[in-house]
């Protein structure tokens, strides 16, 4: 998108916080509610459709349960809420600009970006935890990853995660550009570099810093954000579908495959690239079909020459609700 797109999408988009909480495969629930938008969908048919995965999971058996007559409608898929769930603040940015190799898009322009951001319940829980031994954030590179700034609105919030979308309002194409997280990785990361207190390695001090930052650390990770790395990938996924399909009103939702998606975006050290998990795993789960459709801003020149040097053909996954 070029800018005046993308300010043009961005003024026609709520601007005051958007809440959005997830529980583990909620995803499944979601989709079919869209599906079932305008009519009741017939279990049997929905058998012999993409989306027919859906309905072996868990989360599906109470729902199924009360679909004696063979069909789903919304008020039945809505009355399957469960809890304990995460609640989230859903943000939106853009990305992009004029080096189109440094900003990892597929053509050149800017992406809308949509952000997953933990809630002040999180944040104080971090912060209580976590910052009295210096630990600033896990969003280590915050200046050039699409994380919410701390100046950038009146309120803020950590970003867990994130969702890129190129946008075609004309078409009504989407494309998910690319889902990713810093804040797992990187808490991971600190708790594997973390190492044991050698001076009390048999018992903790009470009084030792160290044994304290090891102690704080681990209870951060499994009291904390455990629940949270579990379905992050699911969550953002789910978040994005639901602002594609809620507030752009798009139905055509496209998403790079590991080939194709590096080829576009120019990724060729594998550095750069991506959890192949994200572009294979995790669409499928999504009921996102192999599609040798391309949308159509993706038809141009340049993108066709990266796709021409890496010597692939384009190949996309595609989901339509």
């Amino acid at each position: 998108m070029d800018k005046h797109e993308i300010t043009e999408i961005m003024a026609c988009l709520p601007q005051e916080k958007t809440h959005y909480r997830y529980f583990k495969d909620y995803f499944a629930l979601q989709l079919l509610s869209y599906l079932a938008d305008e009519q009741a969908l017939s279990i049997d048919q929905l058998r012999h459709t993409p989306f027919a995965r859906l309905l072996h999971k868990p989360v599906m058996r109470p729902l199924l349960a009360m679909c004696g007559d063979g069909l789903i409608n919304p008020w039945r898929i809505n009355a399957q809420w469960q809890e304990p769930s995460l609640p989230f603040l859903l943000t939106i940015g853009t990305w992009g600009g004029e080096d189109w190799d440094w900003q990892q898009t597929s053509r050149p322009g800017y992406n809308l970006v949509l952000r997953l951001n933990f809630t002040r319940a999180h944040d104080s829980r971090f912060e209580k935890l976590l910052r009295p031994l210096h630990y600033d954030t896990f969003n280590e590179y915050s200046h050039c990853h699409p994380v919410l700034q701390a100046d950038e609105r009146p309120y803020f919030r950590e970003t867990l995660a994130w969702a890129r979308l190129d946008i075609d309002m004309e078409q009504g194409e989407v494309l998910i550009e690319e889902i990713q997280t810093d804040w797992v990785r990187e808490a991971m990361e600190a708790l594997e570099k973390r190492q044991p207190c050698k001076a009390h390695k048999a018992s903790e001090d009470p009084h030792c810093n160290a044994c304290k930052a090891s102690r704080s650390l681990h209870q951060y990770m499994n009291a904390v954000l455990k629940p949270y790395a579990r379905v992050w990938d699911q969550a953002m996924l789910s978040a994005a579908i639901f602002f594609i399909r809620k507030e752009l009103g798009i139905h055509n939702i496209f998403y790079h495959t590991w080939n194709s998606g590096n080829a576009f975006k120019n990724l060729h050290s594998d550095a750069y690239k991506p959890p192949r998990s994200l572009y294979t795993q995790l669409p499928k789960q999504f009921c996102f079909q192999p599609s040798s459709a391309v949308p159509q801003f993706l038809r141009g020149r340049k993108a066709q020459k990266r796709l021409r040097k890496h010597a692939i053909s384009p190949c996309f996954y595609q989901l339509q609700v």
